[in-house]
């Protein structure tokens, strides 16, 4: 692994005998001669090599070692320095990963080699000769090495690293003093913290806002750490369904707190498009639809984009630590699969690489977006009917493709998803499993700009309503712990419930806003309608764009698993909330404030 004389020291720790097999690597056409270590930094390499610890029937397989202390070993001439490796290791079906430290020249290819020819050896006894997994936890004792993954130390920056770190949103301001006026901090900072509302708009809006991005965020917390991150995932499997915290672990029966944000979405969409046909002497015109698609892009494109490039030169510069090889795996996904986020087709294409994978929810929103008009161009009588014919197709599609697929309704914790990926590339991502609640918030919209007369009049039916609504989601979510979804005994009423609870949820939340905005919330309004949740609605894009990378960066350099306890996570969440709304102002104050004054000063 190291061009040249063997590395010699009156102390010696290991040394690896690379044979004459390992002398060409690319097939004969790159001569290279691998000399591997004998001394570095006395034992720092051997010790920090990972080894079987305990807890293994709570899930603690993965033998990460310490990243600091081969990263640390340095050879003695100083022509190399350890390099931290991780081999994913199969064994009786079971996959876990086994960290070495080789030579900072070494390559994937070299450290796999050199595993083939058994000669990853310390005194004669192999680095994974200690059998990886015990016998109580498998039947096979017979292991293999599936793949590697070194990290190295030092940043890489290609040209799409590069090109993005320096993409500017400033470019577009040709004027001085209309840059200094539009990305004045004074400015901005007092717009982001305003508490007023716009004439017309729904109050509730905003509470409703801010707690479901709360869900979102303390369900991605857990999602992320569950996979790549717990010492003890059968122990959080096993205790969580059975906990209350099952509700926020994983947003209850998979974020349904996202189709809350759909349904939002549908009903200002319905808002939107009819404000500017009423206030049009041309009705619902040609104009007024090219304007309203315009007014979208300029609304998330802008800071989608930045954060997208912030993100990508980040990404690129950070240390990544023992288990950040997934984070790191961001930055090829998104020079992959740039494109396909630009034009809003990353639930389709490149699903399996798609770049900052939690943006598919804006592909969604923007397909769902611009069928808007086809609602509001309708008479009534056909809306209608269109709409139930749309809804009846979504809950068919949905309940069939659940039926084929076995699809859990809850936890993904049977392994065929995690290794297959079927529930989110054939369900969870899919318009057309998904349209069900931003329908019902067009619907919603239309309903509530038209009235002329107050919807809700008598308390008898006002009543009937709460009842039903707060049931049906404490029912939701309910059912979410007690239905058998496993595939032997996966019944129609898993498929029925697949088909319907999100869009349920999303009539019963749509009830809420229809009854406050109609007088009759109560207490409920008054919580909702508070003007401190309006700075933090304001919030709300910019800290969905950012919160998982947030989340993401902290899993990513840690160098050891975390350990599973409720306070464990309580405390991770108020710290993951207070650094994603940290980042959410900066964005805003930065970046999304000042670009949308600039698209006003260059209109005018």
């Amino acid at each position: 692994c190291v061009s040249g004389s063997l590395a010699t020291n009156q102390t010696k720790v290991f040394k690896l005998i690379i044979p004459s097999q390992l002398i060409s690597l690319s097939g004969g056409r790159e001569q290279r001669e691998l000399t591997c270590f004998t001394t570095l930094g006395k034992d720092l390499m051997y010790d920090s090599i990972g080894r079987q610890g305990s807890n293994i029937l709570h899930g603690n397989i993965d033998q990460l070692g310490s990243y600091s202390e081969c990263i640390s070993a340095r050879a003695p001439a100083g022509s190399f320095n350890g390099q931290y490796c991780k081999l994913k290791v199969q064994q009786g079906g079971i996959d876990f990963h086994v960290a070495i430290c080789m030579p900072s020249s070494c390559k994937n290819e070299d450290v796999i080699k050199a595993e083939e020819l058994g000669i990853l050896k310390y005194k004669n006894r192999s680095f994974l000769s200690f059998s990886p997994m015990p016998l109580f936890r498998v039947t096979n004792a017979t292991y293999g090495v599936k793949s590697v993954h070194c990290h190295s130390i030092s940043p890489r920056i290609d040209m799409f690293v590069g090109v993005c770190m320096y993409v500017s949103p400033f470019s577009a301001a040709e004027v001085f003093d209309w840059m200094l006026t539009c990305f004045a901090i004074q400015k901005s900072v007092p717009s982001v913290l305003s508490t007023e509302t716009s004439t017309g708009s729904y109050s509730v809006i905003n509470g409703i806002r801010v707690l479901s991005l709360l869900w979102i965020i303390s369900g991605h917390m857990c999602q992320f750490i569950l996979f790549n991150n717990l010492d003890n995932p059968l122990e959080w499997l096993r205790t969580i369904p059975n906990n209350v915290f099952y509700i926020v672990s994983l947003g209850g029966p998979f974020y349904l707190a996202v189709d809350t944000f759909f349904l939002i979405s549908g009903l200002l969409s319905a808002r939107t498009l009819l404000n500017m046909s009423d206030r049009s002497r041309e009705g619902l015109s040609f104009r007024i639809l090219r304007d309203y698609v315009i007014k979208r892009l300029q609304r998330i494109l802008p800071l989608y984009l930045y954060t997208m490039c912030l993100l990508i030169g980040l990404y690129s510069l950070i240390p990544w630590r023992s288990v950040g090889e997934n984070s790191k795996s961001h930055l090829e996904k998104c020079k992959q699969s740039w494109w396909t986020n630009l034009l809003f087709l990353n639930n389709f294409i490149s699903v399996d690489q798609h770049c900052m994978g939690w943006t598919w929810y804006l592909a969604n929103d923007f397909q769902f977006y611009i069928t808007t008009p086809v609602f509001i161009f309708l008479r009534r009588q056909l809306m209608v009917t269109l709409a139930g014919l749309v809804l009846l197709s979504c809950f068919m599609v949905t309940a069939l493709i659940s039926w084929f697929f076995k699809l859990p309704i809850g936890l993904h914790s049977d392994s065929r998803l995690i290794s297959h990926r079927v529930y989110n590339v054939q369900y969870y991502l899919k318009p057309y499993c998904r349209y069900g609640p931003f329908l019902i918030g067009i619907l919603l919209g239309i309903l509530m700009h038209r009235r002329e007369t107050p919807l809700l009049t008598t308390k008898a039916p006002v009543l009937v309503g709460w009842l039903c609504a707060l049931l049906i989601m404490a029912v939701v979510i309910a059912l979410g712990y007690t239905l058998d979804d496993s595939i032997a005994s996966y019944s129609v009423v898993s498929v029925l419930y697949q088909a319907l609870h999100r869009s349920v949820w999303a009539a019963s939340v749509g009830w809420i806003i229809l009854a406050c905005e109609e007088g009759y919330g109560g207490f409920v309004r008054s919580l909702l309608s508070c003007r401190v949740w309006v700075p933090l609605a304001n919030l709300s894009y910019a800290c969905y764009l950012v919160h998982p990378a947030v989340i993401d960066i902290y899993n990513g350099l840690q160098e050891t698993l975390l350990h599973y306890t409720d306070i464990n996570m309580f405390y991770l969440f108020i710290g993951h909330t207070v650094l994603t709304h940290a980042a959410g102002f900066a964005l805003c104050v930065l970046v999304e404030i000042p670009i949308q004054a600039l698209r006003r000063h260059i209109r005018t």
